[in-house]
């Protein structure tokens, strides 16, 4: 028995610095308020591109923020046209990354423009266009990286 009392104070000690470091105590990383960003990125985008809303989705994680762009017109673009256009999207999320602190690690923006294989297709018959991928750069720019 007097070992059970020697070591109970040492248990319970442990087990209550266990329970402080436990993930329920920790305050969650705001999934639910970057979803909501997310989406009023998205609207600002459209909005300042000239897409309508339902066109342009974000995904996100601490380094990586995926744009989709559903868009026939853009994917019947040349290269070059489409390109720009891309860019046009990149540059007005790069004046909106300073409003969201959670994306201040973002590393890269993959941008990937989707269409309809047939102009009655539903949404599951579209297709991925291409996809452009813009990289931080030393100038904490995002320039368009070449593979």
């Amino acid at each position: 028995m007097t070992n059970y009392r020697r070591w109970m104070p040492l248990v319970i000690a442990l087990s209550a610095s266990m329970a402080a470091c436990s993930s329920a105590d920790r305050p969650s990383v705001g999934a639910p308020q970057i979803a909501t960003d997310l989406q009023q990125m998205a609207a600002t985008v459209a909005a300042n591109t000239g897409y309508p809303k339902v066109a342009i989705e974000l995904t996100a994680s601490r380094v990586r923020l995926q744009v989709s762009i559903a868009d026939a017109n853009l994917a019947s673009l040349d290269d070059a046209a489409r390109t720009a256009r891309v860019a046009d999207v990149v540059a007005s999320l790069e004046k909106l990354l300073p409003t969201y602190q959670e994306l201040g690690g973002l590393q890269t923006i993959s941008v990937a423009v989707i269409h309809p294989s047939q102009s009655d297709a539903s949404p599951k018959e579209w297709h991925t266009e291409d996809v452009f991928e813009y990289r931080r750069g030393p100038s904490q720019r995002f320039t368009i990286h070449l593979s």
